[in-house]
This record gives structure tokens, sequence and C-alpha cells, in this order.
């Protein structure tokens, strides 16, 4: 029961962040920019929010239920923490502050720390380490678009 209440808090306190952080107008942001003719639809962005939170919970749930806890645990969470917490930053940065030259470079140690995440849980938890891994996988293209916004809307 203690890492279904954890885990449920963290991704509530996650996606709160983020909407906060992000405004009210995200979706009209995001309609308003020029795009590049590959760019996902709008519509497309809550399933990788979901995806994103899937992952997310179930890592964090797995990993608060592993009996022996030990350091590459620890790392794992703080790691989980981190990812999600860097994720409400650029949703700041991007939809608040409307900077599309800091939020395409703040992407890149972002991805550097998600990788950090991915091979974290590699270590502790495969499942997780493989759900998570779609989010992952979406990166590239998330770093490719967010490189191509700042360049048309600059």
């Amino acid at each position: 029961m203690r890492s279904l209440i954890f885990a449920s808090a963290l991704c509530a306190a996650g996606l709160i962040g983020e909407a906060v952080l992000a405004g009210k107008n995200a979706n009209k942001i995001l309609r308003e920019l020029k795009q590049p003719a590959w760019a996902l639809p709008t519509t497309a962005w809550y399933f990788v929010g979901l995806v994103y939170f899937a992952g997310c919970f179930l890592a964090t749930y797995r990993l608060v239920r592993i009996q022996e806890s030990g350091s590459d645990q620890a790392l794992a969470l703080g790691l989980i923490i981190a990812v999600m917490t860097a994720n409400v930053a650029w949703n700041f940065l991007f939809f608040r502050k409307k900077n599309l030259t800091l939020s395409f470079w703040y992407f890149l140690p972002y991805t550097l720390l998600t990788l950090a995440l991915q091979c974290a849980l590699m270590r502790t938890d495969r499942l997780s380490a493989i759900v998570f891994s779609v989010y992952v996988l979406y990166l590239p293209d998330a770093l490719a678009w967010a490189f191509k916004v700042w360049k048309l809307n600059a």
C-alpha cells in the first residue's frame, strides 16, 4: 500500500507541477508556434505524457516495493524524482517563459539524466526499464522537434 501511495503522490505532484508551471495557455502556445511538418499533433502529446507518467509510476511503485533496499534502488528513485522535476522545469521554460532557445539547450542534459535513469532501471528492475524505454526512444524525436521549433520561431 505504501508503494502505491508514494508512486501516486509522486506522479500527481509531477502532473500538477507541469500544469501549474506550464500555465493555462499551453495548448494555445503549441498551436501558435510554427511547427515542423513532422510534428506530433497536439492530442499525441497527451499520449506521450501518458506513457511518461505510466513509466514513472510503474518504476516508482516497483522500486518502493523492493524488499532489499540498496544503493541501486536509492539511485533509481532519486533519478526518477530528478527527471520528473526536470520535466516540470522544462514546461516552465517552454510554455511560461516561452524561451525556445533555452528549452532546447535544457533538453540536452535532461536527455542525459533520463538515460541515466534508464541505466539505473536496467540494474534494478527490468520491467520498469522496458516500460520506460518507450519514453526514452521518443526523446530523439523530442530533441529534434525542440530544435526545429526554436529555429522556425527565432
